[in-house]
């Protein structure tokens, strides 16, 4: 918290990779944030997870921390 919008985004880029992914391939994944503020995290995790073939990612946030 604290940073831009444009500098999380920025930042978030490239930040997660997936090391297992045949434990991702074909999963039904629930991503949980404790406070959404930009969205990036999720957006940039959900990314990656798709890309290593989850069959659906979804998610549940806590609470939001508008810009």
């Amino acid at each position: 918290m604290g940073a831009s919008r444009k500098t999380r985004l920025q930042q978030i880029e490239k930040s997660f990779v997936v090391t297992w992914g045949s434990q991702v391939k074909g999963a039904n994944i629930l991503l949980i944030d404790d406070v959404l503020t930009t969205g990036s995290t999720l957006r940039a995790t959900a990314k990656e997870l798709t890309r290593a073939g989850a069959k659906s990612v979804s998610a549940a946030v806590v609470g939001h921390h508008g810009d």
